[in-house]
Protein backbone atom coordinates (compact mmCIF):
# COMPACT_ATOMS: atom_id res chain seq x y z
CA UNK A 1 0.00 0.00 0.00
CA UNK A 2 1.01 3.58 -0.52
CA UNK A 3 0.85 4.70 3.11
CA UNK A 4 0.09 8.44 3.20
CA UNK A 5 1.95 8.85 6.50
CA UNK A 6 5.22 7.16 7.52
CA UNK A 7 4.64 3.95 9.48
CA UNK A 8 7.33 2.42 11.66
CA UNK A 9 7.10 -0.79 13.65
CA UNK A 10 9.69 -2.37 15.97
CA UNK A 11 9.60 -5.79 17.56
CA UNK A 12 11.94 -7.82 19.68
CA UNK A 13 12.31 -10.82 21.90
CA UNK A 14 14.91 -12.23 24.26
CA UNK A 15 14.78 -15.92 25.02
CA UNK A 16 16.71 -18.15 27.42
CA UNK A 17 16.38 -21.92 27.17
CA UNK A 18 17.81 -23.61 30.29
CA UNK A 19 19.38 -27.03 29.62
CA UNK A 20 18.03 -27.42 26.07
CA UNK A 21 18.01 -31.02 24.89
CA UNK A 22 17.85 -30.24 21.14
CA UNK A 23 20.07 -28.37 18.69
CA UNK A 24 17.46 -25.64 18.18
CA UNK A 25 16.16 -25.46 21.74
CA UNK A 26 12.70 -27.05 21.42
CA UNK A 27 13.31 -28.36 17.89
CA UNK A 28 16.10 -30.17 16.08
CA UNK A 29 18.26 -33.20 16.68
CA UNK A 30 18.81 -34.33 20.25
CA UNK A 31 22.13 -33.20 21.75
CA UNK A 32 24.38 -35.59 23.63
CA UNK A 33 24.41 -33.17 26.59
CA UNK A 34 22.00 -30.34 27.46
CA UNK A 35 23.05 -26.75 26.78
CA UNK A 36 21.82 -23.34 27.92
CA UNK A 37 20.80 -21.24 24.91
CA UNK A 38 20.43 -17.47 24.82
CA UNK A 39 18.67 -15.93 21.83
CA UNK A 40 17.77 -12.35 20.93
CA UNK A 41 15.79 -11.21 17.91
CA UNK A 42 14.63 -7.85 16.68
CA UNK A 43 12.94 -6.51 13.59
CA UNK A 44 11.72 -3.30 12.07
CA UNK A 45 9.34 -2.37 9.28
CA UNK A 46 9.08 1.08 7.73
CA UNK A 47 6.52 1.98 5.03
CA UNK A 48 5.76 5.25 3.29
CA UNK A 49 4.17 6.04 -0.10
CA UNK A 50 5.06 2.69 -1.69
CA UNK A 51 8.54 2.52 -0.18
CA UNK A 52 9.25 -0.24 2.37
CA UNK A 53 12.25 -1.23 4.45
CA UNK A 54 12.28 -4.39 6.52
CA UNK A 55 15.12 -5.80 8.57
CA UNK A 56 15.56 -8.45 11.19
CA UNK A 57 18.47 -9.37 13.43
CA UNK A 58 18.94 -12.77 15.06
CA UNK A 59 21.51 -13.87 17.63
CA UNK A 60 22.05 -17.14 19.50
CA UNK A 61 24.81 -18.05 21.93
CA UNK A 62 25.65 -20.91 24.25
CA UNK A 63 28.44 -21.63 26.70
CA UNK A 64 29.66 -24.61 24.64
CA UNK A 65 28.11 -25.35 21.25
CA UNK A 66 29.50 -28.85 20.69
CA UNK A 67 28.36 -32.01 22.46
CA UNK A 68 29.89 -35.49 22.14
CA UNK A 69 28.59 -38.99 22.73
CA UNK A 70 30.11 -41.07 25.57
CA UNK A 71 33.11 -42.36 23.56
CA UNK A 72 33.60 -39.04 21.65
CA UNK A 73 33.12 -40.79 18.31
CA UNK A 74 30.19 -38.56 17.33
CA UNK A 75 29.48 -34.86 17.78
CA UNK A 76 26.34 -32.70 17.59
CA UNK A 77 26.24 -28.93 17.98
CA UNK A 78 23.99 -25.96 18.56
CA UNK A 79 24.02 -23.39 15.78
CA UNK A 80 25.35 -20.31 17.57
CA UNK A 81 25.98 -17.07 15.75
CA UNK A 82 24.17 -14.10 14.29
CA UNK A 83 22.16 -13.26 11.22
CA UNK A 84 20.64 -10.27 9.46
CA UNK A 85 17.93 -10.20 6.78
CA UNK A 86 17.06 -6.92 5.08
CA UNK A 87 14.88 -5.82 2.17
CA UNK A 88 14.26 -2.47 0.56
CA UNK A 89 11.45 -2.16 -1.95
CA UNK A 90 9.19 0.20 -3.85
CA UNK A 91 5.68 -0.69 -5.02
CA UNK A 92 4.54 1.39 -7.99
CA UNK A 93 0.90 2.45 -8.28
CA UNK A 94 0.46 -0.11 -11.11
CA UNK A 95 1.14 -2.78 -8.41
CA UNK A 96 4.62 -3.71 -9.63
CA UNK A 97 7.19 -3.98 -6.88
CA UNK A 98 10.96 -3.80 -7.24
CA UNK A 99 13.02 -5.05 -4.29
CA UNK A 100 16.60 -5.72 -3.22
CA UNK A 101 17.38 -8.22 -0.48
CA UNK A 102 20.43 -9.11 1.56
CA UNK A 103 20.92 -11.90 4.09
CA UNK A 104 23.99 -12.68 6.18
CA UNK A 105 24.55 -15.61 8.56
CA UNK A 106 27.76 -15.70 10.64
CA UNK A 107 28.52 -18.77 12.77
CA UNK A 108 30.05 -18.33 16.22
CA UNK A 109 33.79 -19.09 16.48
CA UNK A 110 32.94 -22.37 18.30
CA UNK A 111 31.37 -23.90 15.17
CA UNK A 112 33.28 -22.24 12.32
CA UNK A 113 34.96 -25.57 11.60
CA UNK A 114 31.46 -27.00 10.88
CA UNK A 115 29.57 -24.04 9.41
CA UNK A 116 30.47 -21.43 6.81
CA UNK A 117 29.47 -17.78 6.74
CA UNK A 118 26.60 -17.45 4.26
CA UNK A 119 25.45 -14.35 2.40
CA UNK A 120 22.76 -13.88 -0.20
CA UNK A 121 21.92 -10.94 -2.47
CA UNK A 122 18.75 -10.77 -4.54
CA UNK A 123 16.96 -8.46 -6.95
CA UNK A 124 13.22 -9.12 -7.11
CA UNK A 125 10.30 -8.10 -9.29
CA UNK A 126 6.70 -8.75 -8.24
CA UNK A 127 3.29 -8.06 -9.78
CA UNK A 128 0.22 -7.99 -7.53
CA UNK A 129 -3.33 -8.70 -8.73
CA UNK A 130 -6.61 -8.27 -6.82
CA UNK A 131 -4.76 -6.25 -4.17
CA UNK A 132 -2.54 -8.98 -2.68
CA UNK A 133 -4.62 -12.07 -3.41
CA UNK A 134 -2.45 -13.11 -6.36
CA UNK A 135 1.24 -12.41 -6.74
CA UNK A 136 3.70 -13.29 -9.49
CA UNK A 137 7.30 -12.93 -8.40
CA UNK A 138 10.71 -13.51 -9.87
CA UNK A 139 14.14 -12.97 -8.43
CA UNK A 140 17.79 -13.30 -9.34
CA UNK A 141 19.89 -14.42 -6.37
CA UNK A 142 23.60 -14.70 -5.73
CA UNK A 143 24.59 -16.97 -2.83
CA UNK A 144 28.06 -17.06 -1.32
CA UNK A 145 29.61 -19.30 1.34
CA UNK A 146 32.85 -18.26 3.00
CA UNK A 147 35.10 -20.50 5.10
CA UNK A 148 36.12 -18.25 8.00
CA UNK A 149 38.96 -20.58 9.08
CA UNK A 150 40.59 -21.10 5.66
CA UNK A 151 39.62 -17.59 4.44
CA UNK A 152 38.28 -18.80 1.11
CA UNK A 153 35.02 -18.81 -0.82
CA UNK A 154 33.01 -22.01 -1.31
CA UNK A 155 29.91 -22.89 -3.30
CA UNK A 156 29.08 -19.55 -4.90
CA UNK A 157 25.77 -19.90 -6.77
CA UNK A 158 23.65 -17.78 -9.04
CA UNK A 159 19.98 -18.69 -9.17
CA UNK A 160 16.76 -17.56 -10.79
CA UNK A 161 13.34 -18.26 -9.33
CA UNK A 162 9.75 -17.68 -10.43
CA UNK A 163 6.81 -18.23 -8.14
CA UNK A 164 3.07 -17.74 -7.98
CA UNK A 165 1.38 -17.01 -4.65
CA UNK A 166 -2.36 -17.35 -4.10
CA UNK A 167 -3.93 -15.73 -1.06
CA UNK A 168 -7.27 -16.39 0.54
Amino acid sequence: MHEPKPKLNFGGVVHFNHQAQRTGGQLGTYLYEPRDLFSAMGDLVFKYKGFALTSEFLYRNTNQAKTYNTDSSSMRYVYAGMGVNSQISYCFKQMFELAARHSLLIPNAQIQDKEKMKSEYAICLSKYFMKHKLKLQTDLTYQRQYDMIKHENHHNNLGWRFQIELGI
